[in-house]
């Protein structure tokens, strides 16, 4: 699985569950790859969608996954240190509202 196809997955996966390790992971190749929103939007579409991915979902899952932030950066062994003012900027900078079939 190459690298942007993981994002596409992490974008997927932050709409279905909070787990603060994903937004951790989706930050990061966002911001070292740097990928146009639109290539993993397409990847996305591509794949098994149970349900629409929505920019209001992924927020209210965010508010659930800083809860386990604590717990969770204290297992990740390589770690940058994100501000949670970071992943909301991401969130809120996702130029879609919902993404379907």
């Amino acid at each position: 699985m190459d690298v942007l196809e993981i994002c596409a997955e992490k974008l997927r996966t932050v709409s279905d569950r909070a787990r603060y390790r994903d937004f951790y992971d989706l930050f990061i190749f966002l911001k070292k790859y740097d990928f146009d929103e639109e290539e993993i939007i397409e990847i996305v579409k591509k794949k098994e969608l149970r349900k629409p991915i929505k920019r209001d979902l992924i927020f209210y899952n965010w508010k659930i996954a800083r809860q386990q932030q604590d717990k969770v950066t204290a297992e990740i062994y390589v770690k940058e240190e994100i501000s949670n003012e970071s992943i909301e900027q991401m969130i809120t900078g996702f130029r879609f509202t919902e993404i379907k079939k």
